[in-house]
This record gives C-alpha cells, sequence and structure tokens, in this order.
C-alpha cells in the first residue's frame, strides 16, 4: 500500500466557527515526513500523522492550543497511477468545536519510493 509520506497541497473549508461556509483562499502546503511528523511551510504548524489503509489521521502541534484534529481517506491512482488525492474532515476540540472539510491532491511519486506508511496491524 503506498505511503501518505509526501507533499500534499490542501484546501479547507470551515462549516461552523467564525469564518464558517468559506473556503480558505489558495491551499495549504503539508508535507508528511516517513518519521511520522509533518510540518507546513505555509503556516508554521506541525504535527504527528498514523495512517491505517487508506485512512489518515494527523494534528496539529504548535504553540498556539489550537486542538485541531484531520482525518481523510486517500484515494490513489486518480489522476496517475502513482498520484493521490485525500478528501476528509477537521475539527477543533475546543472553542465551540468549530469544524470543516479538506480536500487534497500529490503529484506523483517516484516510482522506486518505498512504503513507508506507519499503519498500524
Amino acid at each position: 500500500m503506498p505511503s501518505v509520506v509526501g507533499t500534499w497541497d490542501l484546501r479547507i473549508t470551515w462549516i461552523r466557527g467564525r469564518i464558517s461556509g468559506v473556503e480558505l483562499p489558495g491551499s495549504y502546503q503539508h508535507n508528511f515526513n516517513a518519521d511520522g511528523t509533518w510540518t507546513s511551510p505555509d503556516t508554521n504548524n506541525y504535527g504527528r500523522w498514523l495512517q491505517a489503509g487508506d485512512f489518515v489521521m494527523w494534528d496539529l502541534v504548535s504553540d498556539i492550543p489550537f486542538n485541531l484534529m484531520y482525518s481523510g481517506k486517500i484515494r490513489w491512482g486518480t489522476h496517475a497511477a502513482d498520484a493521490a488525492s485525500m478528501t476528509g474532515m477537521m475539527a477543533k476540540w475546543i472553542d465551540g468545536g468549530d469544524y470543516g472539510t479538506f480536500s487534497a491532491s500529490r503529484e506523483s511519486q517516484p516510482p522506486d519510493e518505498p512504503d513507508t506508511s506507519r499503519s498500524t496491524p
């Protein structure tokens, strides 16, 4: 099974919260690293991720306590055999439980990249 490791571009829409019903302008790059961490050079956010099959979860661990969790399903080979897309939702566990949806895409990976997913048994 292919891994989530790589660079993804996320588009975010908040459904409930201060900016509800609005897709945020542009996309936000997320770099998922093989060691189970992720970073976003666009926002300086970072956190940890976990993959089980086609499902991925990650949290946002930042200097500001957002308590934000993402959960998504990866669809492999949507545009090319080794490219992927992902859809899912995110939610805050503070501030009244704001939540929203996201979509993401990743460019093709080199064919010799090993599977480094952090799958659970």
